[in-house]
C-alpha cells in the first residue's frame, strides 16, 4: 500500500509529534480546541461565500474573485512509495489564498513549506501560480501577506517532502500502518 503524504502529516513529523502524525494518518484522534473549531467554522463560512458570491468572506477581506475554486483538493502520484495530497483554501486564476486563524500573523507563514507544496500541487494540474496570499483573521482583525511565485519553490517543496517522506514511509512500514 502507498503512503499518502500531506503537509499536515509532514509537519507533525517535522516537529517530532510522531503520535499525532500516526493518529492523524489513521483518523483515530482529532486534535480539538476552541481555536481549531473557530478556524474550521471560519473556513466553512468562507467556502460558502466563495461558492455563492465569488468573493472571500468579510473576515478574510471580502475580495471579489474571478473564477474561484474553494477547498480545491489535489492528489498526485509523487513517486512509487507515496502520493501527495493537499487542499487549497481558494485558488483563483493564478493566485492561491491560504486562510489562517489564531494568534500568528500572516507574515509568519510566508516561509512555510505548505506554500511551496501547494504550488507544486497546482502546477502538477497545469494550474499556474503567480502569487500566494496568506490571509489571517484573529477574530477581530484581518492581516494579509503576499509571496510571489519563484521557480525554486518547486525544489523547496520536493526537498521538504523527500527529506521527511522516506523516514515516515520506513516508520509506517515497520509499524505495519501501510
Amino acid at each position: 500500500m502507498k503512503l499518502r503524504l500531506s503537509y499536515t502529516l509532514l509537519d507533525f513529523w517535522r516537529r517530532g509529534r510522531v503520535d499525532d502524525a500516526v493518529n492523524y494518518y489513521l483518523g483515530l484522534k482529532e486534535i480539538v480546541s476552541k481555536e481549531i473549531e473557530f478556524g474550521k467554522e471560519k473556513h466553512k463560512e468562507n467556502e460558502d461565500v466563495v461558492k455563492t458570491l465569488n468573493k472571500l468572506s468579510k473576515e478574510f477581506g471580502g475580495l471579489k474573485l474571478k473564477n474561484p475554486k474553494s477547498e480545491l483538493k489535489i492528489q498526485i502520484e509523487y513517486n512509487e512509495l507515496w502520493d501527495l495530497v493537499g487542499v487549497i483554501d481558494v485558488y483563483d486564476e493564478g493566485v492561491i489564498y491560504e486562510l489562517k486563524t489564531g494568534k500568528i500573523p500572516s507574515v509568519s507563514y510566508l516561509s512555510s513549506s505548505q506554500l511551496s507544496i501547494y504550488t507544486l500541487l497546482c502546477q502538477s494540474q497545469k494550474l499556474p501560480v503567480e502569487k500566494i496570499y496568506v490571509i489571517h483573521y484573529d477574530g477581530v482583525n484581518t492581516d494579509w501577506a503576499m509571496k510571489w511565485f519563484y521557480n525554486e519553490m518547486i525544489d523547496e517543496a520536493r526537498d521538504f517532502i523527500d527529506g521527511l517522506g522516506y523516514e515516515i514511509y520506513k516508520f509506517f512500514k515497520e509499524k505495519k500502518i501501510i
